[in-house]
């Protein structure tokens, strides 16, 4: 807890400390496109004289680098590179608001984390899970005002961790970075009293909303598909060489923003007078085709943590754009447009429909906005999928050889199989015996699970701790004038759980999905004879074992080299 709490605190800090050094700056200074150049250059001199010095893989593509971490921590960044990585971000944060406040905060606190840990956390999956859970929820708290949609976000990316010290250091964070907005009189986001009262039974305000969810389902593909194509056009032009991609990039980043000079916000305050109504449609159509070819070049050239904010604003701008061409009657306030898109950009690039809700709540305190937004951001995923497009970070996994499935490394769960995860230390009971019988079997297996078997050793049916236990010991039924006692088969058809099996040779990531809705699997042979248990626990325990060969393996021979 007090972890979580020391996280918050830093990330308050760092997040504000781009809005506080600007007081002290002239304020022509964020408006010079030379600056993007000037960050160009340090980005090249970091890259050539620090990253690609170092043992590993230089090659950067932010939140991707961070997941990489928890599933391969000694392949994957040092201290010192994170140091590199989030001085880069913060120039950019600086530099007219290119990148987000939240990418120096995550990239600076991992480097602080990863500095101050002991070695033994890099052989423990939980603990990094943990500690990067809260450093994102404790970034995204500080940088939106909004610690619910931070923490949500970790669960939505599959990040995991102690629940209680990611929720400490959003809140904290939280705090803290509105104690200093208060303390150094700071510009901050106020949104509170933007929206309309929305009428829930007049159907062109939903038609409206839903051509905003659509279209942001096809705009945050077509970002997706521009970034990726960005990445693998200059990789595959320049190879290994990155300092000459980041060049390029930057090169190609001033041009785009000297066309627009006049719009060079922090994409906090870009996404606020969007939704106020400041720009009219021309404007509007010139910040959103130059956000839109910021946002490819940022991520897919210089490689960047904070691409979060920029994507949201991104996604309010196309919305108050889209809003210009409707007929009136259809739709007829910026601000609920503006809000569609954002959500809906958040939605489709994160794939994380609910944080995207909260945090539209949060930023604006309006409870009636819940459901509506909630299908934005659905019907944008929805739409992401059929044009087949997949989500932003899904493909830069991919790239790198690390792709996830269901939060963990689908290739360390192709690799093992359930053999490795499953146990044979359980009880069982044959299904004639009686419910005192299948009470006392209960009492001495080591395991909440019961599974019922014929005489033959098939596979009944599996009986779960509390359902037994729902059941007093000698419960009897009634029949007729007659009693008899309940048997183990009475208990599995009375609960008619069917329950999907798994093979002894299949593999971890075939059968891991199936531990959404049952947190048990039996493992049966090829005459349906019960082998095992397959428990969401020991897959953990398997995966992380594994996790920790490989890290040992990394260590040993980069000592040897």
């Amino acid at each position: 807890m007090f972890q979580g709490i020391g996280i918050g605190v830093i990330a308050a800090a760092l997040v504000s400390l781009p809005q506080i050094l600007r007081l002290y700056l002239p304020s022509s200074w964020n408006y010079v496109p030379g600056l993007v150049l000037f960050v160009g250059v340090i980005a090249v001199i970091l890259q050539r004289w620090v990253l690609d010095r170092g043992p590993r893989d230089s090659q950067y593509h932010g939140l991707a680098d961070l997941l990489i971490f928890v599933h391969k921590p000694m392949a994957q960044g040092t201290p010192l590179s994170w140091v590199a990585h989030g001085f880069v971000s913060f120039l950019l944060a600086m530099a007219g608001g290119l990148a987000g406040p939240e990418g120096a905060a995550i990239e600076w606190m991992q480097a602080i984390q990863m500095r101050l840990d002991s070695f033994s956390v890099k052989w423990f999956e939980q603990k990094r899970r943990t500690h990067v859970a809260s450093i994102l929820a404790a970034a995204v708290a500080a940088a939106f005002g909004a610690p619910f949609a931070g923490l949500l976000l970790t669960f939505e990316l599959g990040v995991g961790g102690r629940s209680l010290t990611a929720t400490m250091s959003a809140l904290t964070a939280f705090l803290g970075s509105r104690w200093l907005i208060y303390q150094f009189s700071l510009p901050h986001v106020e949104l509170h009293s933007v929206l309309p009262h929305f009428n829930f039974l007049d159907w062109k305000n939903w038609v409206g909303l839903l051509l905003v969810g659509v279209l942001g389902g096809v705009v945050g593909s077509l970002l997706v598909l521009m970034t990726r194509y960005t990445q693998e056009s200059l990789s595959t032009l320049f190879k290994s060489v990155t300092w000459i991609k980041i060049f390029v990039g930057a090169v190609l980043l001033f041009f785009v923003r000297w066309v627009s000079v006049q719009y060079s916000l922090p994409p906090e305050f870009l996404m606020e007078q969007a939704l106020w109504s400041k720009f009219n449609s021309h404007q509007l159509i010139l910040i959103f085709f130059s956000q839109f070819l910021t946002f490819s070049l940022l991520v897919g050239a210089l490689g960047t943590m904070g691409w979060i904010w920029p994507a949201v604003s991104l996604g309010a701008v196309m919305g108050c754009a889209a809003f210009q061409f409707m007929p009136q009657e259809i739709l007829n306030l910026t601000p609920v447009a503006g809000l569609a898109g954002a959500v809906a950009l958040w939605a489709v690039l994160l794939n994380a429909p609910l944080s995207g809700v909260v945090l539209a709540f949060e930023l604006t305190q309006d409870f009636q906005w819940l459901l509506p937004v909630w299908m934005i951001a659905l019907l944008g995923i929805r739409i992401r999928g059929a044009l087949g497009v997949k989500p932003l970070l899904e493909y830069d996994l991919m790239s790198r050889g690390h792709a996830l499935y269901l939060g963990r490394s689908s290739n360390v769960l192709s690799l093992l199989s359930v053999k490795d995860a499953m146990v044979t230390d359980y009880a069982w009971v044959y299904e004639h015996e009686s419910q005192a019988e299948v009470h006392a079997r209960a009492a001495q297996s080591p395991y909440p699970f019961l599974p019922v078997v014929s005489r033959e050793g098939q596979f009944r049916g599996l009986l779960t701790s509390d359902l037994i236990q729902f059941e007093t010991p000698h419960g009897i039924e009634e029949v007729g004038s007659k009693r008899q006692f309940l048997e183990a088969k009475d208990l599995v058809y009375r609960y008619g759980v069917k329950i999907p099996a798994a093979q002894l040779t299949d593999s971890l990531k075939a059968v891991v999905h199936w531990f959404d809705e049952f947190p048990c699997l039996p493992v049966l042979g090829a005459d349906q004879k019960l082998l095992g248990l397959l428990l969401a626990s020991h897959v953990r325990l398997a995966y992380e074992r594994e996790v920790g060969r490989r890290s040992f393996e990394f260590v040993t021979k980069e000592k040897n080299e």
